[in-house]
């Protein structure tokens, strides 16, 4: 695999924590309450955590998913 490949996967599949914030619309605390608890947790740490995407949409359908059951048997 090349720089640029290397490069472009990067760019696809990981996120900041900012980047999290904005595309999902997230809140800053929910996000930190979640990485604390360990239900998110960082791909990479080098001075700044990357996130794998497809673990953070992962979570976020989880997350999502037992909500919409619980609001739909009340």
């Amino acid at each position: 695999m090349g720089k640029q490949e290397i490069k472009r996967w990067i760019s696809e599949n990981l996120l900041t924590k900012k980047e999290i914030i904005n595309k999902y619309n997230l809140n800053p605390s929910f996000f930190d309450v979640n990485v604390t608890r360990k239900k998110i947790q960082p791909f990479i740490k080098k001075g700044i955590n990357l996130y794998l995407k497809d673990d953070i949409e992962k979570f976020l359908n989880e997350y999502k998913s037992p909500k919409i059951k619980s609001n739909n048997n009340n």
